[in-house]
């Protein structure tokens, strides 16, 4: 049964307002940070999380604390009230510590022990140094190449690699000085030589996990998105 007249109408005045309701504002979500943001998140929490597992870690801390006691004290080697490495003291030969002026004693040509340790560590720091360098420099291009160009240029430089590490570490040193003959020059370009391969096999396996990342394939896609045709494309004259 239908009804009529201003009855109808007031139940529609009625009604009306309580059914019409206004929309939640629509709030867009928020934008995903690109891979460079990722990229620069992801280091920051690997540096923080590395610092404060070494500042937590008291063996650390303590190896730390030497070797900077030791860098410390061969810079300082000319300025030290030490004594003539080199000069020989045949009165005072095998000599006991803790002696006056010999805080280490003395070795069979009466040198003073403590002296020449920190002589010799100026001489180990500087070989180890530069022999790092010059295998870091060298492992890292061949690396670099071989991970970056592949192909018969990664087979033939990996199988180089191979063939050093075939060789025992000390076996081949040995052998690389007995070749060049004695001296402070040949040990360190030996000990760089022996060195080259683990350098060169850890950046090319870094260079090949960064060469299958998405970023790396999207950089080398000769057809952008705004280029390429679609149902939205526009043509442009």
């Amino acid at each position: 049964m239908s009804t009529s007249g201003p009855l109808a109408a007031e139940r529609v005045l009625v009604v009306e307002p309580a059914q019409v309701r206004s929309a939640p504002p629509v709030v867009p979500p928020p934008s995903a940070p690109g891979p460079e943001k990722q990229a620069a998140a992801a280091l920051r929490r690997d540096h923080s999380s590395f610092w404060q597992q070494f500042l937590r870690n008291r063996t650390a801390l303590a190896a730390c604390f030497i070797v900077l006691a030791i860098v410390v004290l061969a810079i300082a080697a000319p300025i030290l009230p030490l004594q003539d490495p080199l000069k020989p003291s045949f009165g005072q030969r095998l000599g006991a510590p803790l002696q006056a002026g010999h805080l280490l004693g003395t070795d069979g040509l009466g040198r003073d022990l403590f002296s020449r340790l920190i002589w010799g560590a100026r001489v180990s720091l500087a070989v180890g140094l530069f022999s790092a360098l010059i295998a870091c420099t060298f492992g890292a291009l061949i690396g670099l190449l071989a991970g970056f160009l592949g192909g018969a240029v990664d087979a033939v430089l990996m199988r180089i690699i191979d063939v050093m590490l075939a060789f025992p570490y000390v076996l081949l040193a040995i052998a690389l000085v007995a070749a060049l003959g004695p001296g402070l020059i040949n040990a360190m370009i030996a000990i760089a030589v022996v060195n080259v391969s683990f350098y060169a096999r850890n950046i090319r396996g870094n260079v090949l996990s960064v060469r299958g990342q998405a970023y790396i394939d999207a950089g080398h896609d000769p057809w952008p998105s705004h280029h390429r045709a679609g149902p939205g494309a526009q043509h442009t004259g």
